[in-house]
């Protein structure tokens, strides 16, 4: 049988606090993993159906996502001592950044989503030092993440139809990409 996406590189059990920073596909399919293998799932994002979204995927509660003071301590505040594992699904340095805010000490970042080439995060040296932070990385496009998503799927119970966008053909996907804002997965015609 196969096991649920990000479990290889995360390596959490039931009751682990997990913080998950983006609820796109990549973030709701993690929180899905998790949330199965009983972690109490934090999901944050900035767009209010995202965070419906990740409460449907499993997660405990959905948060705004921590982009400025406020916000960075309005989700310590719900997670009082830290995150035992932080993924950071959406791979923007800022939010690695605050990746490794909000994990607690002996805790884990995990980049699972795609950074462009030009991210260059800051690692607060001292502090993964003497807190013994782990930062590593999670590919979401391998074999082994995509039989596990697909197990997800095969398992139901999951509101997987409700990520899906428009209906479009073949030769309309690179339009698609190309268009700005949140990206969809699309149903060829």
């Amino acid at each position: 049988r196969l096991r649920p996406a990000c479990g290889r590189a995360v390596g959490r059990t039931a009751g682990d606090a997990v913080l998950v920073l983006g609820a796109g596909v990549q973030g709701l399919v993690v929180t899905a993993a998790l949330a199965r293998r009983g972690c109490a799932v934090t999901a944050c994002d900035p767009h209010p159906e995202r965070r419906a979204l990740a409460r449907a995927f499993g997660a405990l509660r959905a948060l705004d996502a921590p982009r400025d003071p406020a916000g960075r301590a309005a989700v310590a505040a719900a997670l009082p001592g830290g995150a035992d594992v932080v993924v950071a699904a959406h791979a923007g340095a800022d939010t690695i950044a605050q990746a490794l805010d909000l994990v607690a000490r002996g805790g884990e970042v995990n980049v699972h989503g795609g950074p462009e080439a030009e991210v260059r995060p800051p690692l607060p040296a001292a502090r993964l030092h003497y807190d013994e932070i782990t930062v590593q990385a999670s590919y979401h496009h391998t074999p082994h993440t995509v039989r596990a998503a697909l197990w997800l799927i095969a398992e139901g119970g999951l509101p997987f139809a409700r990520l899906l966008g428009e209906e479009i053909a073949l030769e309309g996907v690179a339009a698609a990409l190309a268009r700005p804002g949140p990206k969809r997965p699309v149903r060829p015609a």
